[in-house]
């Protein structure tokens, strides 16, 4: 549990520094950044062996954002 959680945390920061660039950056950039942060979440993920977890609707990800 506290691997998950340490993880979930490790993930938040990275996806925070990477977009934290100035809103003049352009989309292309953008999807540079998503698929290091996809990378970076994939390898942490085999890593700790752990399975990503299936997709989900609009709804469950609003509610699980908000908890």
């Amino acid at each position: 549990m506290k691997t998950i959680r340490a993880f979930t945390y490790s993930a938040i920061f990275v996806a925070a520094t990477l977009f934290s660039s100035p809103a003049t950056a352009g989309i292309k950039d953008l999807s540079k950044r998503t698929t290091k942060v996809d990378q970076l979440v994939q390898k942490v993920l085999g890593e700790q062996k752990l399975k990503p977890n299936g997709s989900i609707s609009d709804a469950q990800f609003v509610r699980r954002i908000y908890l």
